[in-house]
Order: structure tokens, then sequence, then C-alpha cells
């Protein structure tokens, strides 16, 4: 049986722990499962979410899980944000996959990696209203082996 004063610290070191682990909430959080066989240029990934209150400013982060496998050491996507009125706009975005000695900047244990990129801080919406950022892969390889999902993440500030 431990000592009364050794619980105490652990109980103090668990809560601390705890208290650093605990980030704020994403509003909203969704990963998009992609085929083992690939991902194709016409396969839209989507990501559909809801706005109530345009005076708050997001953090939004795109999320890529892929194999040790994956070729590349970036991946272009290709999004296109539908706003409420139906206003599209369109960006090509990298991501960076990994450093420039060839290390995952994922994390991840085995054969798989997980990396969280943001990708706009401080994001006004400015209107309320139902959303949707669709995710194209842009790459030269068709279709993009090793990339397992792709998610989206949209945090308060």
């Amino acid at each position: 049986m431990m000592p009364l004063r050794n619980n105490r610290l652990i109980l103090l070191l668990m809560s601390l722990w705890f208290l650093l682990s605990c980030g704020p909430k994403p509003t909203y959080e969704k990963m998009q499962k992609i085929s083992s066989a690939g991902w194709n240029y016409d396969e839209v990934i989507r990501f559909n979410f809801e706005i109530k209150d345009t005076t708050v400013l997001y953090d939004l982060s795109f999320s890529v899980r892929h194999t040790n496998d994956y070729p590349f050491s970036n991946l272009w996507l290709k999004t296109i944000t539908i706003i409420p009125d139906e206003t599209k706009k369109e960006a090509r975005l990298e991501l960076i996959l990994a450093e420039a000695d060839g290390q995952w900047r994922g994390k991840g244990m085995g054969h798989t990696k997980s990396l969280l990129t943001p990708i706009q801080e401080k994001f006004h919406f400015a209107k309320t209203g139902k959303y949707e950022i669709q995710v194209i892969q842009n790459m030269r390889t068709n279709p993009l082996p090793s990339i397992q999902s792709i998610g989206l993440m949209l945090t308060k500030r």
C-alpha cells in the first residue's frame, strides 16, 4: 500500500495533466474516410456545418491520416467553400506532411500517421447559415495512394 503522501502527489499530477490536456473543444470536427483503393480526382470530400453567430472568430484546421507508404512529402488540395448565399470560393492549398529529411510531421505509432494542420486562424464567417467545404485531391497521381482520411476542425477563439 502506498503512503498517503504519494497518493496526493499522483492525484496532483493527474489533475495537472488533465488541465493541461484540455484545450478548447472543437465546434465542428469530422473525419471522412478515403477508399483503400486510393483517392480519385472525382471523389469530393464534403464538410457541412452551420454558423449561428457571426461575432465569433474561428480557427480552421485540416487533419490528414496517411500511411508510411505515402509517396510524397506534401499534399495539394483544392478547396471549394460554399457560403449560405450559394457563392463559391475556390482555393488551392498545400499541406506539408514530411520534413526535408523525410521524417513525417504527423504523430502515430506503427504504419499510420495523423497530422493536424492549421489553415486559418481567427477566421470570421460573415453570414449565418449553412456552409459546405469541399475538398478534392490536387496531386499529379490518380488515384492518390495511402491517404486514409481527411478531416476538418473548427474551434471557437
